[in-house]
């Protein structure tokens, strides 16, 4: 399977391009998913993302708290506690430059982690205070056909085995 993640919220306009890229590429067999950023009050960032998101919100494989600019561990425990409690599996993306000089214990949340070795290998290094890594991004933004694009793997397993075939039933 394939799969789309998509910036929900990053404190600015939602992107308007969000739920249809979403719907777009659901509807081509595609897994979906999103990213919040949270910098400010979580459940301003939760409920802008579900916004952007629409009626694409039901179909995302997750929803991932992006913590790579300034935050507290509190703003980001609330925002995934938020998106558990709508039901939505969740994981933290940041990378190891940013997330060492944040404190908290997160080790109940997996990790999409920024690696950038070129490698989609899942052998990224687990970071103190997060729990299992569940991706990796291995390449930061680059042009594929025009388009701007990070370069992810994921472990088939996190995302969720019913996912993966009901996006291949599709």
């Amino acid at each position: 399977w394939e799969l789309l993640v998509v910036n929900l919220w990053t404190g600015a306009s939602p992107p308007m391009s969000a739920r249809a890229n979403l719907a777009n590429a659901r509807a081509a067999g595609m897994l979906t998913a999103g990213y919040t950023v949270v910098n400010m009050t979580p459940a301003l960032a939760v409920n802008k993302a579900a916004l952007a998101a629409g009626p694409e919100w039901e179909h995302l494989a997750f929803v991932s708290v992006d913590v790579e600019i300034a935050t507290t561990p509190a703003i980001v425990r609330q925002a995934v506690d938020s998106l558990r409690t709508l039901g939505k599996q969740v994981c933290i993306y940041t990378g190891g430059w940013f997330w060492n000089g944040l404190q908290g214990d997160f080790s109940d949340v997996s990790s999409w982690l920024a690696d950038y070795d070129g490698n989609p290998a899942m052998d990224t290094a687990r970071l103190a205070r997060l729990g299992p890594v569940c991706g990796k991004q291995y390449k930061n933004s680059h042009d594929i056909g025009g388009v701007t694009v990070d370069a992810n793997t994921f472990i088939d397993s996190w995302i969720g085995e019913d996912m993966a075939l009901s996006a291949e039933d599709k």
